[in-house]
């Protein structure tokens, strides 16, 4: 439906509903007119009869016949006794044995009004009256005419009135519809040109052209601007997505404008909550700190307010920044920053742990020099002694430096490195001639009980430094007469799992997660005199994670320490 027949069709219902109401309230109003003009005929005839029978001093005297002459012949005229006796009755010969009309409803109603009307059937004469009934005191003048055709038209409202209401309501439709046509097609325009700006509309009223322009102008301005803006919000929208870091915008009121998956993934995470709703932040207690920053700096108009902070939550460090714009819009990121703060530390820590190794033989071999420098007169088995001394402190310093290069090609995660298929005999027969010396010093027992055929697939001198530095940890700091067993006894479709353990004394329960660590020693039984680098382990470690192997350790139950380690299978 267009706008002419929108408009149209709801002036015209106004319209005919109004032209109706007036119709229906000037008909009944006649028709009431009409009514009371006939009841007021009946009260003048109840008046008359009244008259004659105050006359004649008492109702028992008059002479009904008499009367009836001077009223309508049509008329029915009962009189009755307040009793509800009937005295009168022309329209009834023998009308002393009527009923009781005492429950009359015209009857009972001029008992509260004084003067009733009703239109009902009348049981006497089996036809309808009109009745009129009034209460004179003693008694009750009831006149009734009949209800028939002739009284019905008498009482129906006039139609020429109606006619003219009609016709003038005909002719005003035509009129508003041209008025809506006049008025529509140049609205119907507008909308068009509104709808369309390019399209080239014409108006042949001035007032609707002037509007056209503008409306056309401000409207070719807004579509510009909304293009601009789509432009610039998508491409904001797709750098936001993109960033590896969690961004979130809040109105003033604290409501999410726009959060990226980051965000809530982050979110979630610091929160414990599983939610995709950015809003969350300001009931969580981890952000109470910045909360109550960003309100106090709302409420104070302290715009541009920043706030920083490095929340840790599920092993991992989260850095949170808040800003507040001049429009007091707040803009917060979340950028996991654990790798950043793990590795500061590790820094820290390697550069601390390495200088703290370094120094002492460093330090030892200083002092052995010095020595040799300042006593030039020392005897030559000691100058010998010292020289020896000094000279494996070299080694181990050596021995340090190629540990600290190994590691570091491992974390790098160097891809360069050669992998073949490696018997685990072969490498098992060289550490054995490696530490030959050590295993005899020390009364060693190693069973090996890996199978000659089995192979495995890896880089052979990271293979190799896995066993050497188990082997060699477990004949240091197993105590004497080391009892160390090599075994293999589990595989699957990608991986061979070994066993490495000794009769030890094993590692405190609180250092099985740290011994993998670098430079970590437990307080108990292991320390530099047994001339470690304190690497070994964190070298085995990495080695097997560069195969995409695991490694756990535990103390075994009848005493010792057990390392259970993954190393995939041969292609």
């Amino acid at each position: 439906m267009n706008y002419q027949k929108k408009l149209l069709f709801s002036v015209t219902s106004v319209f005919t509903i109004f032209t109706f109401m007036v119709i229906y309230l000037l008909y009944s109003r006649e028709s009431s007119f009409k009514k009371e003009n006939i009841l007021g005929d009946l009260s003048s005839y109840s008046s008359i009869i009244q008259k004659y029978i105050k006359k004649d001093s008492s109702i028992k005297n008059v002479d009904f016949n008499e009367i009836e002459e001077l009223l309508p012949k049509d008329l029915r005229t009962t009189i009755i006794y307040k009793d509800g006796k009937v005295i009168y009755d022309n329209s009834v010969s023998i009308f002393k044995d009527m009923e009781n009309h005492l429950m009359r409803p015209e009857i009972q109603n001029s008992l509260i009004k004084g003067n009733s009307n009703t239109i009902r059937y009348s049981n006497t004469n089996k036809i309808y009256y009109l009745y009129q009934a009034i209460d004179y005191g003693d008694y009750f003048i009831r006149l009734a005419l009949p209800y028939n055709v002739n009284l019905k038209l008498m009482l129906r409202a006039e139609n020429l009135y109606i006619y003219i209401i009609l016709i003038i309501f005909i002719i005003s439709i035509f009129i508003l519809s041209l008025l809506s046509i006049r008025l529509s097609l140049p609205l119907s325009k507008l909308k068009k040109l509104a709808l369309d700006p390019g399209e080239d509309i014409h108006f042949n009223q001035k007032e609707f052209s002037e509007i056209g322009k503008y409306l056309k102008s401000n409207y070719t301005e807004i579509l510009k601007t909304q293009e601009k803006y789509n432009i610039e919000r998508d491409r904001l929208i797709k750098h936001f997505s993109h960033l590896k870091s969690g961004v979130a915008f809040f109105s003033p009121e604290l409501k999410t404008i726009y959060s990226n998956v980051i965000f809530n993934s982050y979110l979630n995470k610091i929160t414990s909550v599983n939610s995709l709703r950015a809003a969350e932040l300001w009931t969580s207690p981890e952000f109470k700190k910045c909360l109550s920053t960003l309100k106090e700096g709302l409420k104070n108009n302290k715009l541009e307010t920043t706030y920083n902070e490095i929340i840790i939550a599920e092993n991992a460090s989260f850095l949170v920044k808040a800003f507040i714009f001049e429009d007091k819009y707040i803009e917060i990121s979340i950028d996991d920053v654990t790798t950043q703060e793990d590795n500061k530390k590790l820094k820290l820590e390697i550069t601390s742990n390495i200088a703290h190794e370094l120094r002492m033989p460093i330090s030892t071999i200083s002092g052995y020099l010095e020595t040799l420098i300042i006593n030039k007169d020392i005897d030559k088995a000691q100058t010998e002694y010292f020289i020896q001394k000094a000279y494996s402190q070299t080694q181990r310093l050596s021995s340090l430096i190629e540990d600290i290069s190994l590691i570091s090609k491992i974390e790098n995660k160097d891809n360069n490195l050669e992998k073949e298929e490696i018997h685990i005999n072969d490498i098992m027969s060289e550490i054995k001639q490696e530490l030959s010396d050590k295993i005899i010093e020390k009364d060693a027992s190693i069973i090996d009980k890996i199978a000659p055929s089995m192979c495995i697939h890896g880089n052979y001198n990271l293979v190799y430094a896995i066993f050497r530095n188990l082997i060699d940890n477990a004949l240091n700091y197993s105590g004497a007469k080391p009892y160390i067993c090599i075994e293999n006894d589990l595989s699957d479709n990608d991986f061979e799992y070994f066993t490495i353990w000794d009769k030890g004394k094993g590692v405190p329960k609180e250092a099985l997660n740290k011994i993998f660590e670098r430079f970590y020693r437990p307080n108990e039984g292991r320390t530099r005199k047994d001339g470690g680098s304190g690497l070994g382990l964190s070298i085995v470690r990495n080695a097997i994670m560069y195969h995409n192997g695991t490694i756990s350790a535990k103390n075994r139950a009848t005493g010792g320490l057990e390392i259970n380690f993954a190393l995939p299978k041969r292609k």
